[in-house]
């Protein structure tokens, strides 16, 4: 298993677990369920963009402009080494 800690991980990879495990219709749900409204969201850049600031890898935000979905985005920011590490 990688280290977590290391500052590489496999993007493709990450995003198919991300992509199996979670669909925009679970996220709805969440938001429901915590009274957030869904479209209020902040994408995923700027979630990076408060969280990390210049830390934010260049790896990361490709992959965030990349992602299929909302959910898929905000996935990669939350897995990503340098969002863990803060």
């Amino acid at each position: 298993m990688p280290d977590p800690t290391a500052g590489s991980y496999d993007l493709p990879r990450l995003r198919e677990q991300i992509r199996a495990l979670f669909s925009d219709g679970e996220l709805r749900d969440l938001c429901m369920d915590l009274d957030i409204d869904y479209e209020e969201l902040p994408g995923a850049a700027e979630v990076a963009a408060r969280g990390l600031g210049s830390r934010a890898s260049a790896a990361l935000l490709w992959a965030i402009d990349a992602a299929e979905s909302r959910s898929e985005a905000l996935g990669l920011v939350f897995a990503a080494p340098e969002f863990n590490r803060r």
